[in-house]
């Protein structure tokens, strides 16, 4: 549920709780910096957090060699990408050391890219160790778990992974390495019967949904299998549902993939 703002915070910062952790939004770094301190002043204990904020100055070409990403993925952004842009350049460390991380930027940033780009390469690195067959089959269930409020987006997002994940397999066999096979797939109200059934016998590794289709997949004791190895969870456009009843219901299915 949103909470009310401090009174005296910088009326350029925008404060809401999304499932008991707290959230600022700001354009203005002085703005953000001074309701950071407010809020810590009133907690024994602060909240674990990672904020981003316009006009990022960060030495960005040399970002890939220090985040230790798999030689493939490197040659392969480093082949399409001048550079990573401010969201990746801050996310990727933050989300390599397993931290949880809010990402806030404008759109076209590349916000998708620095979500993925390290769960496509900790799958890929778990695919080349694999025997090829038991990877595709993908028993062990999804590894990384898409969530966006907005169903045409998820289609979106499932055609823009494709890119990346084919460029990813080509740069592979340029490296005379055998690539593994990385499955995507969208489970919305709109998925045929089929492809739900068939989707429980052979999960994917990458799985982008809604909040009303995770609900119903962890209300079967199958749909709930797939989620046991879940490694990475990925929340899309947490604004649009942060002050509603969708949010609630969110937060709720988060506390039972969790548990």
């Amino acid at each position: 549920q949103v909470a009310s703002a401090p009174a005296d915070l910088p009326y350029e910062a925008f404060y809401f709780e999304f499932s008991y952790f707290p959230f600022i939004f700001s354009a203005s770094p002085a703005a953000f910096e001074q309701a950071i301190k407010l809020l810590d002043s009133r907690k024994s204990k602060a909240p674990e957090r990672q904020f981003f904020v316009g006009n990022f100055t960060h030495k960005q070409n040399t970002m890939l060699a220090t985040i230790s990403f798999h030689p493939v993925i490197e040659k392969w952004f480093s082949d399409n990408f001048s550079a990573p842009s401010p969201p990746q350049a801050q996310g990727w460390p933050v989300i390599a050391a397993g931290q949880h991380t809010l990402i806030l930027a404008p759109t076209g940033s590349g916000k998708t890219l620095a979500a993925f780009l390290w769960c496509i390469d900790d799958l890929f690195r778990r695919g080349v160790q694999a025997d090829a067959k038991e990877f595709s089959r993908n028993t062990g269930g999804i590894h990384t778990l898409y969530i966006s409020p907005l169903k045409a987006l998820n289609n979106d997002i499932h055609r823009n992974l494709q890119e990346p994940l084919h460029g990813i397999k080509e740069t592979a066999l340029v490296m005379n390495l055998t690539p593994p096979a990385i499955h995507a797939l969208v489970r919305t109200g709109d998925t045929p019967a089929n492809e739900r059934q068939a989707m429980l016998r052979r999960p994917p590794h990458i799985l982008i949904t809604t909040p009303e289709s995770l609900f119903l997949l962890l209300t079967s004791r199958q749909g709930r299998e797939m989620f046991r190895n879940v490694r990475y969870l990925i929340i899309d456009e947490i604004h649009a549902i942060s002050n509603n009843k969708r949010g609630v219901h969110l937060s709720l299915s988060l506390e039972r993939l969790m548990h």
